[in-house]
């Protein structure tokens, strides 16, 4: 397995690929990475969100991420 890595305040983190599946409304997607670091698994926000129909947008002025859903 290939274990990515990003730094964080100095530190060294590695993250794991994850060999979980990940299912939404019980499709099964494909070509997203899930990464598993310190037990947790980590998802990609803005591919599950546009799978579902939705968009993610970032202000670099106020450092916000936003999350809109189509109803």
């Amino acid at each position: 397995m290939r274990s990515p890595f990003a730094f964080a305040e100095q530190q060294l983190l590695q993250f794991i690929i994850s060999p979980h599946k990940l299912l939404i409304n019980n499709k099964q997607l494909e070509g997203a990475s899930l990464l598993n670091y310190g037990g947790d698994i980590y998802v990609p926000l803005r591919y599950i969100t546009e799978q579902l129909g939705g968009s993610v947008g970032f202000d670099s002025k106020t450092g916000t991420i936003s999350v809109a859903s189509i109803k």
